[in-house]
């Protein structure tokens, strides 16, 4: 194991982002946000560990993650373009224990994933974001939004209904994506991938009946610079981590601020594996700032950062 310190990094103003006031994210009301936890900020350093592999060899382009919150024993791992609309709850150390298929639903290109609050109180969601488009050539993106799952254990694949789609276009053409994170108040972000990167929310509530047209809260220069492959909001909803294939930083969130004032404040900077293969899955394990990533390979490595 390794220890890695959270650092700061210089302003990512001084990179060039620059932040939108015009675009200003709303704060939602339907959310009730957990507990906060530790202050993110301040850098901590946590330590690397391997815990384990993902035993399934068919889940070899693992592209988004996110830890179970109706279940914080599973972590949900989706796979990359050309895959099933399928979910896998794994172990929090790589065993596999179910597959979902979101029924009715079609997997174009599946990026990123997150779990958060939706319409009905009380109920987590899954958050799975068909946002890639490496041809820039999708006139729509697409959020899938379904409740979290009770995991049985069961074998073979078990159909998952009462998916809601959020469909939504870029304000100014398309655009490639791999990175999606949800705020406790039921925002979602998408981020670019590409050399000037952009960020843009689709505030809460979601409409599921027409396109929505995201706002640009952000553009320029953003911690992994041209390779931004996976992001995740903090539970309580206070620290965003954004990662590329060889690092990845956090920036502190002040619960209720737009996401433009959060990108201008300094990051943290995690010294995440640099030899992680491929590596595009991240997610918070909790609200002390720890987290676990994976890479695309067969029985990639899980990777813990905890205190």
């Amino acid at each position: 194991m390794s220890r890695h310190r959270f650092r700061r990094l210089a302003s990512p103003l001084a990179a060039g982002l620059v932040v939108s006031a015009a675009c200003v994210v709303p704060v939602g009301t339907a959310a009730v946000h957990a507990a906060d936890g530790l202050d993110p900020f301040v850098c901590r350093t946590y330590t690397h560990h391997v815990v384990g592999t993902v035993d399934d060899a068919a889940l070899n382009e693992i592209s988004g993650m996110a830890r179970g919150r109706r279940d914080t024993s599973v972590l949900w791992v989706h796979e990359d373009s050309g895959a099933k609309a399928d979910v896998h709850a794994l172990t929090l150390t790589g065993k596999h224990r179910q597959t979902f298929r979101l029924t009715g639903v079609t997997a174009k290109d599946w990026e990123d994933m997150d779990v958060g609050p939706g319409p009905q109180a009380g109920v987590n969601y899954l958050y799975l974001g068909d946002i890639g488009d490496n041809g820039k050539s999708r006139p729509n993106i697409v959020i899938n939004r379904v409740p979290e799952p009770a995991v049985t254990n069961a074998s073979g694949i078990t159909d998952l209904g009462g998916t809601q789609q959020i469909t939504v276009k870029y304000p100014d053409g398309a655009h490639n994506a791999e990175s999606m994170a949800v705020g406790a108040d039921g925002t979602i972000y998408v981020i670019t991938k590409e050399t000037v990167t952009k960020v843009y929310a689709i505030p809460y509530p979601q409409s599921t009946s027409s396109v929505i047209t995201m706002k640009k809260v952000a553009a320029g220069t953003l911690g992994p610079k041209t390779d931004v492959s996976g992001a995740d909001i903090r539970p309580d909803g206070r620290a965003l981590i954004v990662r590329g294939y060889r690092n990845a930083w956090t920036w502190p969130i002040n619960v209720g601020e737009a996401m433009a004032t959060t990108l201008a404040r300094t990051p943290c900077t995690t010294n995440t594996y640099r030899d992680e293969k491929q590596g595009e899955a991240i997610a918070f394990l909790g609200n002390d700032g720890s987290y676990t990533s994976t890479g695309e390979m067969v029985n990639a490595i899980v990777r813990q950062y905890t205190l």
